[in-house]
């Protein structure tokens, strides 16, 4: 099977899952087999838990939207960062073959170790600023800081080619961890 095949079958069965998703979904109030118990315990949140009233907020447009400096300043985050994440999505696998000649399923847990550290740090990443907050630093401060901590992170991805030479698990640690 072909990647496109891989990518199409993935898309499909996700789509499958959305139907399922939509047919069975309901909110646990209206839930049929949600029992009073079970409803009970869901809501049964602290003392000082926060109530939110529902208000009817006016939907927005996508022209309005486009007037907010928050969309434009996530929409400029997303085209900065996105294309390096594909890159290394696409690129690592026709690395590890043609600089190790890996293939096949013998591929498949140096991938799995940079997603793994991928997924690592992009939790941790939302942790940084808010421990810096709890030390009561300026949000601002904790955000720039944590910003810079991991853009540091990126800066090894220039010595896997070197350390890859060496062996190949060095590469891929540090791959790993630019891409997290």
């Amino acid at each position: 099977m072909g990647n496109f095949m891989r990518v199409f079958v993935t898309g499909a069965t996700g789509f499958i899952w959305l139907i399922f998703w939509w047919a069975f979904y309901e909110t646990p109030s209206k839930h049929k087999k949600v029992s009073k118990a079970e409803l009970d315990y869901i809501n049964s949140d602290p003392e000082n838990a926060v109530e939110i009233p529902l208000v009817d907020q006016k939907k927005v447009s996508w022209a309005k939207l486009l007037t907010y400096k928050q969309t434009w300043a996530f929409v400029v985050g997303k085209f900065l960062t996105d294309p390096i994440w594909w890159f290394y999505l696409f690129w690592l696998p026709d690395f590890l073959q043609s600089q190790y000649n890996v293939k096949g399923t013998a591929m498949a847990l140096p991938v799995a170790l940079v997603y793994t550290m991928s997924t690592i740090g992009s939790v941790w990443g939302g942790y940084l600023p808010m421990t810096f907050i709890k030390k009561n630093w300026p949000v601002f401060r904790a955000r720039k800081t944590s910003m810079f901590i991991y853009a540091l992170f990126v800066v090894p991805i220039i010595f896997a080619q070197f350390l890859g030479r060496i062996d190949m698990w060095l590469a891929v640690i540090v791959i790993g961890i630019a891409a997290s």
